[in-house]
C-alpha cells in the first residue's frame, strides 16, 4: 500500500520492517528513498528484501519511481503514479514489473485513507494481474501512526506444473493480505 505523497526535493528517508508468520515464513525489508527534482519532484526507492517462503530463502531488489500529480497539501485528495520492477539478487532474473496509481484522501489533519489500483506482470509465471489496495493512516499520538491495510491481486491463477497453463476456468481472485501496524514517524534527512 502506498500514499500519493512524496517528500520534499533533497530529502531522504529509510523505512524498515520485519514480518513473521506461524508457518515460519519471514520477511525483512529495508527501503531507502530520496526525492530529486527533475523538473518535477521524483521519488526514487531502492527496496531490499530478504524472505523465507516454504523454507526457501531469497533476496530481491525492487527499484521504484513515484511522482505526484495532485498534492494532498493543497487539495482534499492526492493522486500519483508509481512503477518499478523486482529482481532476484542470486539469479539476476526479473521477477515482475508493476505500475499503480495511489489515491490519498485527507479526511482530517490526523487521518487519511489510501487507495491503490494497478497492474503487475509476473515474469516467471507469464501472467498479468490487476492489483488493488485500501488502507488508513491515523496519527493518534504524534509521532506514532496506526496503519491498517488490505491489498491483493486478481487474475488468472498460475500453472499447476511448470510449462502447463492453468485450465481456462481457473480465473480467480488471488488471496488478499492485510496488516495493521503502529509506526513511529521519523524526520527526513535533507541532502
Amino acid at each position: 500500500m502506498d500514499d500519493a505523497e512524496i517528500g520534499k526535493p533533497g530529502s531522504c528517508e529509510l523505512d524498515s520492517w520485519v514480518s513473521a508468520a506461524s508457518n515460519h515464513n519471514f520477511a525483512a525489508v529495508t527501503n531507502p528513498f530520496c526525492v530529486i527534482k527533475l523538473g518535477i519532484p521524483v521519488e526514487f526507492d531502492g527496496q531490499i528484501q530478504r524472505t523465507r517462503t516454504d523454507g526457501v530463502w531469497s533476496t530481491s531488489v525492487t527499484p521504484i519511481t513515484k511522482i505526484k500529480f495532485i498534492p494532498v497539501e493543497n487539495h482534499p485528495f492526492g493522486l500519483g503514479i508509481s512503477g518499478g520492477g523486482n529482481w532476484d539478487v542470486s539469479t539476476g532474473a526479473n521477477n515482475n514489473v508493476f505500475v499503480y496509481v495511489p489515491f490519498t484522501f485527507q479526511l482530517s489533519k490526523n487521518f487519511r485513507i489510501n487507495l491503490n489500483g494497478g497492474w503487475q506482470y509476473d515474469n516467471i509465471a507469464d501472467i498479468h494481474y490487476a492489483t488493488w489496495g485500501a488502507g488508513f493512516e491515523w496519527i493518534f499520538q504524534s509521532p506514532f501512526t496506526l496503519i491498517g491495510e488490505v491489498y491483493g491481486q486478481a487474475g488468472r491463477l498460475p500453472a499447476d506444473q511448470d510449462g502447463n497453463p492453468p485450465p481456462e476456468n481457473r480465473s480467480s481472485s488471488r488471496e488478499s493480505n492485510s496488516a495493521c501496524v503502529i509506526r513511529r514517524r521519523t524526520k527526513s534527512i535533507s541532502t
